[in-house]
């Protein structure tokens, strides 16, 4: 079968015929994957910024398929059901997995990812745990596989932010970063009925993408915003950013930091401001618990939101992976889809 392969030596990505895989386990599931998203996680990766990945392994954590083969002590699924993989999962054992943080497990989670220590997605099979599998609606669109999990961490970022505060429909919301996880932040404090929203992006193209979804919501560069916010969720992961965001909440606000800086990053902010103000730094990591609520999500907002032309998700096909990473790279699309036949 073909695959994508990623060497963290020489920081290459090629186009490779590679066996496909069996399973080992009897708790394994054999998936042919129809759609795999890439992440931003996916370019910092291939570009040497994160390193905490395997030595050699097929990338791509956003992906889901249809059931083709199962081990003996498989029950939760079978053959021909629709399926979306979570990369995630943590050990059992330790005390953030016994505590319901499976995301901050030291053995699992992130330091055991399908799609990032785990052969992953960018390929035509994946053998995936069945602990990872969720079953998807009959009537779910296969393409939409590759927005589930970014809207899982969505979903959890939402969580937090609303976690033992409400969040009046009235609150003045700023998202910082107009990629796609900024636009599905859009699209779901849309959905939840938020009216009052700026968006902040640089990016005159990333813009087009949020005016282009017509959620009546204003959008700007950054020098021009001029208030305080009530909310302010930054998606950019942008040290610049971060601190302007900050410096941006008002009384009683909170800050929701969503977007992935670089884990050397530093920035300035003012503990008097903080204490002044009584703001709220919230930080977000990943998707714990937060799958079939996502699978719900997609299907509520696929109709009215998730247009992928909107949207700026371009799709290609495994072997058009080198002009799919150049739009990347030059933002001419916010996302990019495998989509398998």
């Amino acid at each position: 079968m073909q695959a994508l392969v990623f060497t963290k030596a020489e920081k290459s990505l090629e186009l490779k015929e590679v066996p496909k895989p069996k399973i080992s386990k009897s708790t394994d599931v054999l998936v042919k994957i129809s759609n795999c998203g890439v992440c931003g996680t996916d370019c910092h990766i291939f570009h040497g910024d994160i390193s905490n990945v395997g030595d050699v392994f097929v990338p791509g954590h956003e992906a889901g398929g249809v059931v083709t083969a199962v081990g003996d002590d498989v029950t939760a699924v079978k053959v021909g059901d629709k399926v979306a993989i979570d990369p995630n999962k943590g050990c059992h054992g330790c005390n953030h997995c016994r505590n319901a943080n499976p995301h901050f497990c030291k053995k699992g989670s992130f330091n055991d990812a399908f799609g990032i220590f785990r052969n992953g997605g960018f390929a035509e099979h994946a053998v995936v745990p069945e602990e990872s599998l969720y079953l998807v609606p009959e009537n779910f669109n296969m393409s939409h596989m590759s927005l589930v999990e970014p809207l899982s961490c969505v979903v959890h970022g939402w969580r937090k932010l609303t976690a033992g505060r409400q969040i009046q429909t009235g609150a003045k919301i700023l998202v910082q970063g107009a990629g796609i996880i900024g636009s599905l932040w859009c699209c779901l404090m849309h959905f939840k009925g938020y009216r009052h929203v700026t968006v902040s992006e640089p990016s005159e193209e990333r813009r087009g993408f949020i005016d282009g979804l017509q959620l009546g919501f204003k959008t700007t560069e950054p020098k021009g915003i001029e208030q305080d916010y009530d909310v302010v969720v930054d998606c950019s992961g942008a040290v610049r950013a971060i601190q302007d965001g900050i410096n941006r909440v008002a009384h009683g606000g909170i800050f929701l930091q969503f977007g992935v800086a670089p884990s050397t990053a530093t920035c300035e902010i003012r503990p008097f401001h903080i204490y002044e103000r009584e703001i709220t730094i919230q930080g977000v990591m990943v998707n714990p618990w937060a799958f079939p609520e996502a699978i719900e999500l997609t299907n509520q907002l696929r109709a009215r939101y998730l247009d992928f032309a909107k949207l700026g998700i371009g799709k290609y096909k495994l072997d058009e992976y080198k002009e799919c990473f150049d739009k990347l790279s030059s933002g001419k699309i916010s996302k990019a889809s495998f989509v398998f036949e």
